[in-house]
């Protein structure tokens, strides 16, 4: 790495950047858990079943849209039960 103007760093040591990312890490494990502790199917699990099952699954199971793409059509198989973190939809015939 060369600096190629005048530069201002901040450094941390791999130890504490490595605490800085579990930090955030469990920051968005509780985001997590706390979402589906507010949908009424999800109300009566534990959080420990929560933390050790359904997160799991959730790893790289997260899906952004854009306007009017369409995730599926009536009477198409689908495989998947999509939850809405944000945002909008509708469902139409």
């Amino acid at each position: 790495m060369r600096c190629i103007g005048r530069c201002h760093f901040i450094t941390l040591s791999a130890r504490d950047y490595g605490h800085v990312i579990k930090e955030i890490e469990r920051r968005q494990l509780n985001d997590q858990i706390a979402f589906f502790r507010s949908i009424p199917v999800f109300v009566k699990l534990s959080r420990t079943w929560l933390q050790n099952k359904m997160i799991t699954y959730l790893k790289g199971n997260n899906l952004t849209v854009c306007r009017d793409q369409v995730l599926y059509k009536e009477g198409e198989k689908i495989e998947r039960v999509y939850i809405i973190r944000q945002g909008e939809f509708e469902i139409s015939k």
